[in-house]
């Protein structure tokens, strides 16, 4: 299943015993992924997908950045495209493999 617009909140913990925890809960409350991939029948998360590119401020770099560290430290796979360059089905599917999806049934999408 796929979730757009995912509060990074809503899928990164913070330990409680975590250096200046709130300060970061105050950051991860304001961020999101674009798209979240979860296994269908629990929908646990099993990547998280984000688009970056569409400005190229120091400000939005930064925010990219502790988005990958937030979702690196939890463990979960992310995978960061370019808006501007989009992949197509081929390579979507190929970098949805490698970061550790089992993709199942029909895999074509339609026009």
């Amino acid at each position: 299943m796929v979730c757009p617009k995912v509060r990074l909140a809503d899928i990164v913990d913070l330990p409680i015993r975590t250096k200046n925890r709130q300060e970061y809960l105050n950051r991860v409350r304001i961020r999101t992924v674009d798209l979240l991939i979860c296994e269908f029948h629990e929908l646990s998360p099993v990547l998280a997908l984000t688009l970056e590119g569409k400005s190229s401020a120091r400000r939005e770099k930064l925010s990219d950045q502790f988005t990958a560290n937030a979702l690196k430290a939890s463990g979960l796979p992310h995978i960061v495209y370019n808006r501007l360059n989009l992949p197509d089905q081929d390579r979507l599917l190929s970098d949805l493999s490698k970061a550790g999806l089992i993709l199942t049934g029909s895999h074509q999408l339609s026009e």
